[in-house]
Order: structure tokens, then sequence, then C-alpha cells
């Protein structure tokens, strides 16, 4: 069963599901961190917060970022993703 983190309602209006929905996502995330840190032979711990976006410009940057992966690999539309190029080596690993 797949759960939504955004519901729409009849007049179109999303909004975010319960905090408690949250904790799916948060697992799945931390599995992939320490699995990845495990394989590497790194100690790690781990907090995930959930922020709005327009109080932190790092979540925007990050946010954009992320944007411009999809827009390149679902789109095929590099406008975006061209800015971020030359800074990042492992492209491989880039998830959509």
């Amino acid at each position: 069963m797949t759960r939504k983190l955004i519901y729409c309602d009849e007049s179109g209006e999303a909004s975010f599901s319960p905090k408690s929905e949250f904790k799916y996502f948060d697992g799945y995330i931390e599995t992939m961190l320490f699995k990845k840190a495990i394989a590497e032979g790194v100690s790690m711990n781990s907090v995930i917060r959930h922020e709005e976006s327009h109080m932190s410009y790092g979540l925007q940057a990050v946010d954009f970022f992320a944007w411009s992966i999809y827009r390149a690999k679902n789109n095929q539309d590099r406008r975006f993703i061209k800015i971020f190029d030359h800074l990042v080596e492992n492209k491989e690993e880039w998830y959509c």
C-alpha cells in the first residue's frame, strides 16, 4: 500500500498528511542512510525534522536541486540541472 504525504480535497486544495504519516517516510530515509553507512563502515546518528520550506533557505535550495533532477529525468528539461552539473561528481546515484 502506498502512503501519500500530500492530499487534495474536492476543491483541489492540497494539504499535508498528519505527522503520524511521516513516520513511514522517515523510516525509509533512515533505512537507506544507515544501510549506506554500514556498507562504508561509518557510524552515524540521525534526526529527521519536517519544516516549512519558506522558513529555511537551505531547504529551498535542496528542493530546487531535487526539482531540477526531476525535470531533467522525467521531462528531458535540462535548463535547471545545468546550474549544478559542474558541482556534482557522482551523478549515477541521482534518483527521481
